[in-house]
């Protein structure tokens, strides 16, 4: 829909018979585009194998271009086969470059509802419609705090997993120059606070940060993201003191060099400054 106008207007995509999943837009203001992402799947066994990226013009809307862009196995996890590494990819955020390109970041995710036919849903904490204890529409581009659930009986328990951190950087004629992925395993049940990560952009490269032992969450682990895609694991951002748990993934970045990440500390919330 366009500013004052009541009326929409219907702008045809060709997919090529292709099935896409989880489509999300980011405004480019600088370039004066809208650019559309969603993972596609093959006809054959309907896993995710790519990234389909659509740029519209956002004053015409006229199709700028389209692409195709099959995921590299390279950076394989051996915790998954071939043709099911990249299905619960879940975007998390889309980083502008001044150029038109952009860089992609998304998680592996899903759940598991511990009911008494043990059901895996990976949309099972984001569904507004589920009645079983779910406080928030589902949003990937912004984190949430989430307390436990109304009850803790079978039928309505969750168990979260937070898995790998993919990436991939597209360029200005919609092609991917890399993918890499950050290798992660969390997992919590009824609380997922604890997992995923924080994003922290240091301008030349990007941080990631997650707690990686869910028996020591007084331990940040901070893995960087160079501008040539390349992953280097860092030295790991420590408390003395166990008691500490820090909640990396509801962290904001509040400077050039700066982060603020909220923990409890015996019950007590807290707020950790960090600063390179």
């Amino acid at each position: 829909q366009q500013p004052g106008k009541d009326s929409l207007k219907v702008i045809n995509i060709d997919i090529s018979d292709n099935t896409i999943n989880e489509p999300f837009i980011k405004v480019d203001n600088l370039n004066a585009k809208f650019i559309i992402n969603a993972f596609y799947l093959n006809s054959r066994n309907r896993n995710t194998v790519g990234l389909f990226t659509v740029k519209l013009d956002a004053v015409t809307l006229r199709q700028m271009g389209t692409s195709f862009n099959p995921f590299s196995t390279d950076n394989f996890n051996a915790t998954y086969n071939y043709s099911t590494q990249y299905n619960n990819l879940i975007p998390k955020n889309v980083i502008l470059k001044k150029s038109g390109g952009f860089l992609l970041v998304a998680e592996d995710f899903y759940s598991e509802s511990l009911s008494s036919n043990n059901s895996w849903n990976r949309y099972d904490p984001f569904n507004p419609y589920n009645a079983t204890g779910n406080y928030y529409l589902y949003n990937p581009y912004y984190n949430s705090y989430r307390p436990y659930y109304q009850t803790t009986t079978q039928g309505s328990r969750m168990r979260y997993y937070y898995n790998d951190i993919f990436m991939a950087e597209i360029d200005t004629a919609l092609h991917i120059k890399w993918n890499n992925s950050i290798h992660k395993r969390q997992f919590d049940q009824d609380n997922d606070n604890h997992l995923s990560y924080a994003q922290f952009n240091a301008g030349r490269a990007i941080h990631f940060l997650y707690v990686e032992n869910n028996e020591n969450r007084s331990l940040i682990s901070d893995n960087l993201l160079t501008a040539d895609g390349d992953i280097k694991k860092v030295p790991l951002i420590r408390n003395e003191e166990k008691n500490y748990e820090f909640m990396p993934k509801l962290g904001k970045q509040i400077g050039a060099g700066q982060i603020i990440i909220p923990y409890l500390y015996f019950n007590k919330l807290g707020f950790a400054l960090i600063s390179w």
